[in-house]
C-alpha cells in the first residue's frame, strides 16, 4: 500500500458520495452496484476487517430523500453506504454521520451548501497539513545542517 497517514506529506484519499433515494429506499438501478459491492466486500471472509483503515481513506456522504415517504427509507442508501464504509474501516471526513437533504421540506440546497462548505474546509486542512509537513514544517521532522 503506497498510501500513508497524514503528517508524512501525502494527502489521504477522499471519496465523496452524493446519493439519491429512489423507490422504497433504494438507489436508482444504475447505482445499485455500489451498495451491492460494498455489502459483498464487507461480508467476504477473504477481506480483512477494517480493510480500508490502512489506506487512511476518508469519505463524506450527502443523501437526498423525502420525509413524505416512510421514515425508514429517508436517505437510506446514503446511510447504508456510510455504515458499510465505516464497517470496512473508512473514516468519515466530517466526523459525523450523513448529511441529508429533504425534498419534502425543501432544505436540500441549504443542507448541501453546509455539507459542501464542511468538505471544502476539511480537504483544505488536509492539503495545508500535507504541504506543511512535506516542506519540513512538521513537528516530527528534524533539521539537519551540512557540516562545514
Amino acid at each position: 500500500n503506497d498510501n500513508k497517514k497524514d503528517g508524512d506529506g501525502k494527502i489521504p484519499p477522499v471519496v465523496l458520495f452524493i446519493l439519491p433515494t429512489w423507490t422504497n429506499g433504494t438507489l436508482p438501478p444504475e447505482g445499485e452496484i455500489l451498495l451491492s459491492s460494498l455489502e459483498e466486500i464487507s461480508t467476504d471472509w477473504r477481506v480483512a476487517p477494517n480493510h480500508l483503515a490502512p489506506s487512511d481513506v476518508r469519505h463524506s456522504i450527502f443523501g437526498v430523500g423525502s420525509t413524505a415517504y416512510d421514515a425508514s427509507t429517508f436517505c437510506k442508501p446514503a446511510k447504508d453506504v456510510h455504515a458499510l464504509l465505516t464497517k470496512l474501516g473508512g473514516e468519515n471526513l466530517l466526523r459525523g454521520t450523513v448529511a441529508m437533504g429533504d425534498e419534502n421540506t425543501g432544505n436540500v440546497e441549504k443542507v448541501f451548501q453546509g455539507w459542501k462548505k464542511g468538505v471544502v474546509k476539511k480537504v483544505s486542512d488536509l492539503v495545508r497539513k500535507s504541504s506543511k509537513n512535506s516542506c519540513g514544517g512538521g513537528k516530527d521532522k528534524k533539521k539537519t545542517t551540512a557540516a562545514a
